[in-house]
């Protein structure tokens, strides 16, 4: 749950950021944030919640790469003519799938 409070507030960590080279924030900075926490009952509850989405979002995003790999693998060949797409049948059902 804290990786979400996190990233509700990074603006306002940001802002209380300091640092001319880079941005840093200290321990007694830090200590002004008010963080909320939850019963163990909530927390379980939104993990319950929250972890087949985020199971979801990572399987996507893995589908996601792979289909980047391939494309980027199959384009020159078939820009080049390696792959020959003249005998192959494709209607618009498999476009759409």
């Amino acid at each position: 749950m804290i990786y979400y409070w996190l990233i509700e507030n990074r603006e306002k960590i940001i802002n209380l950021a300091s640092g001319a080279t880079f941005k840093e924030i200290n321990k007694t900075t830090f200590r002004q944030l008010a963080i909320a926490i939850s019963e163990q009952i909530i927390e379980e509850k939104f993990s319950q919640i929250l972890n087949p989405i985020a199971k979801k979002i990572e399987n996507l995003q893995n589908k996601n790469h792979n289909l980047r790999q391939t494309r980027d693998l199959l384009l020159p060949k078939l820009i080049s003519g390696e792959i020959d797409m003249e005998h192959l049948e494709i209607t618009t059902e498999d476009i759409a799938a």
